[in-house]
C-alpha cells in the first residue's frame, strides 16, 4: 500500500541509483500536503528504507538510504480517551459482577487517575486513610505525585484486606500484576 499510494507516484520507475534525498523530500511533502499524520510519513519512509536495504543486500545499490538525511516532523501520537459517565456506569458494575480485583483496579483508575503501572506498583504504605491520599511513586512524569481519595476510592480500599506496608495492594495469585486481566477486555 505504501508503494502504490505514496512511493510509486513520486519515484515512479526511477532507477534506484538515481534516487536521492530530494526525491524523498518530495515524497514527504506529498504525504504531509495530503493531510496525513507524521506517523504515516514515518511508516512510509520505513517501508522505503526496507526496500533500499534489501536492494543494497542484493548489490543493486550502495550506501545509506536517502531517507537518512530527511528530517521527520515531531509528533505526539498519543490519544487521550476518557470514559463518559454513562460508559463508566455500565462498565464498573459489569466488572464487579465478574472479577472484584479488576473492578477495584478500574475504579481506582477512574476515580483517582492511576495508570496501569501505578496500580500494579501501589503498596499499602502509599495509601494514607488519615489524609485521604494515595502516594504515586515514580509516576510517568518521573516524580512522586499525590492522588486524592474520593468517597468511592476510600470505600474500595477500606473493604480490601490491607497487607503489610511494603505489600502490593493488588496481587494476582500472590504475584504482582504485569498485565490488565483479560476479563477487562472481555467486558
Amino acid at each position: 500500500g505504501h508503494v502504490r499510494l505514496w512511493i510509486g507516484p513520486v519515484i515512479g520507475n526511477k532507477p534506484f541509483k538515481e534516487i536521492h534525498s530530494f526525491d524523498i523530500e518530495r515524497l514527504k511533502k506529498n504525504i504531509l500536503d495530503a493531510g496525513k499524520a507524521p506517523r504515516t510519513l514515518q511508516h512510509v519512509l520505513a517501508t522505503f528504507r526496507q526496500i533500499w536495504n534489501k536492494a543494497r543486500l542484493h548489490g543493486l545499490v550502495s550506501g545509506d538510504s536517502p531517507t537518512r538525511s530527511v528530517e521527520l516532523p515531531k509528533f505526539d501520537n498519543c490519544r487521550i480517551r476518557f470514559l463518559k459517565h454513562e460508559e463508566a456506569a455500565l462498565l464498573l458494575p459489569a466488572l464487579k459482577s465478574r472479577c472484584l480485583d479488576t473492578y477495584r483496579m478500574a475504579a481506582l483508575s477512574l476515580y483517582a487517575g492511576l495508570r496501569r503501572q501505578e496500580l500494579f506498583d501501589l503498596r499499602w504504605k502509599d495509601v494514607d486513610f488519615r489524609t485521604g491520599t494515595i502516594r504515586i511513586i515514580d509516576a510517568k512524569a518521573g516524580e512522586t505525585q499525590t492522588a486524592y481519595m474520593n468517597a468511592s476510592t476510600r470505600a474500595i480500599l477500606n473493604e480490601m484486606k490491607a497487607g503489610s506496608p511494603g505489600e502490593l495492594v493488588f496481587l494476582n495469585h500472590d504475584k504482582p500484576y504485569t498485565e490488565i486481566p483479560d476479563i477487562f477486555q472481555d467486558t
